[in-house]
């Protein structure tokens, strides 16, 4: 017995599509180096990052404002 005002139809079988999220139009990449020497011998480490503009700008004004701030 079915409830009155329901169908037994079921919905074909469908791959789930992932929800669409607004991707940054425009990411800055970059890549920091650091060379320390030591007794020991050298040591070289290297970093890639990738960081939205926002943030990255965010980041540059931080540290602007830090750089600014011990030059005077």
């Amino acid at each position: 017995m079915s409830m009155p005002g329901k169908s037994d139809r079921r919905k074909p079988n469908t791959f789930l599509k992932p929800p669409k999220t607004r991707q940054p139009s425009v990411v800055a990449m970059g890549m920091e180096y650091s060379l320390s020497l030591s007794n020991k011998g050298s040591a070289i480490s290297m970093r890639i990052w990738t960081y939205p503009t926002g943030i990255l700008q965010t980041y540059l004004s931080l540290n602007r404002n830090r750089i600014s701030y011990i030059r005077r």
